[in-house]
């Protein structure tokens, strides 16, 4: 009796197929990877922006809390380059910081600016507040500003503004976020600008 051996089973894939694959696969990466460091980039200075936004609400809390002033400090350029919360602890006058967030310190790609604010206005209610410098209260060509919050939580004066989070290393030349704030009414929210 004569054994037949079973007819050969191919058992993987070829060098030809697997080459074909990884240049598929490489040129699905080679189209996608701009998008997704633009998207990360993106999503680092959103996540800026809500901290900001939290620091505000922060400083506005404090002078709350405590019945004295609050603050909120910003600083556009150099080592320090960031924002502080200030409050006035014990009521003599002097606002002292309470907590600070430095950009080099989290995301050294994101920062304040661009100095000359953007040109489009805000969406309603909004639409009356200035847009023409990173820090509207802080006055046009200033690299630091404070904004000072009375007991009541209201922007000292009354003053209305925008503080301009923007992408410092140009990837995205045309994104930037707000914070934008009623002085009057303490009203604040963050807008998303492109």
């Amino acid at each position: 009796m004569t054994m037949r051996r079973a007819p050969h089973e191919p058992r993987g894939f070829t060098l030809i197929e697997v080459m074909v694959v990884v240049g598929l696969v490489g040129v699905l990466v080679a189209l996608a990877a701009p998008n997704l460091f633009r998207m990360l980039r993106r999503g680092d200075l959103r996540s800026e922006a809500r901290l900001l936004y939290a620091a505000f609400v922060e400083a506005q809390g404090l002078a709350i809390n405590s019945g004295n002033r609050g603050g909120l400090r910003l600083v556009l350029s150099g080592d320090d380059r960031g924002w502080e919360v200030l409050v006035d602890r014990n009521g003599d006058g002097t606002l002292e910081r309470d907590s600070r967030h430095r950009f080099a310190d989290s995301r050294p790609g994101i920062g304040f600016g661009p100095a000359t604010g953007f040109p489009q206005a805000f969406a309603a209610p909004y639409a009356a507040v200035p847009h023409d410098a990173w820090c509207t209260p802080c006055g046009a060509g200033n690299t630091e500003g404070t904004i000072t919050f009375d007991a009541d939580g209201l922007v000292v004066g009354g003053v209305s503004g925008s503080i301009v989070l923007q992408n410092t290393a140009g990837e995205l030349p045309n994104h930037v976020e707000a914070l934008v704030f009623i002085g009057a009414t303490g009203a604040v929210r963050l807008d998303r600008v492109e």
